[in-house]
């Protein structure tokens, strides 16, 4: 369908800068404080990575949050007869589209969290352990 790829369906540079800088900042923390932990020989770091890993899940959450409020807003305000008229689609199919993408949002946003939280609560209470298991490997 055409008006999946229109401009309004598509996530603003801010959402993106939000999911994306989420998740590699949840990256930086986990590598940061495996470095951290060799440097200082101070499993507890993995820890405090993992506690920020957590932290860093908001950010993630909030750039999902505000794009399915945007779409939502968007699905109750847009005429969608001028984007039927313009994309030679029916305003059925506009507003079937919208549905579909704030349903997709929800759901990526569900899973952006929970693997963060689960991620980083895994790290927060079992980091340290999980750096003297991998020590003892080698």
């Amino acid at each position: 369908m055409v008006v999946n790829r229109e401009p309004y369906i598509r996530r603003t540079w801010p959402e993106r800068v939000a999911l994306s800088g989420g998740l590699i900042a949840a990256l930086l923390a986990l590598g940061g404080s495996v470095y951290m932990a060799r440097v200082r020989c101070d499993p507890h770091w993995i820890n405090r990575g993992g506690a920020a890993i957590v932290a860093i899940q908001a950010v993630a959450a909030l750039g999902e949050y505000q794009r399915r409020r945007r779409l939502a807003t968007l699905r109750l305000s847009l005429d969608a007869s001028d984007v039927a008229a313009t994309h030679g689609v029916t305003q059925r199919e506009v507003a079937d589209s919208l549905d579909a993408e704030i349903e997709k949002s929800e759901r990526r946003a569900f899973f952006t969290v929970l693997l963060l939280a689960a991620m980083g609560e895994v790290l927060h209470g079992f980091g340290d352990l999980l750096f003297h298991a991998l020590e003892m490997i080698r």
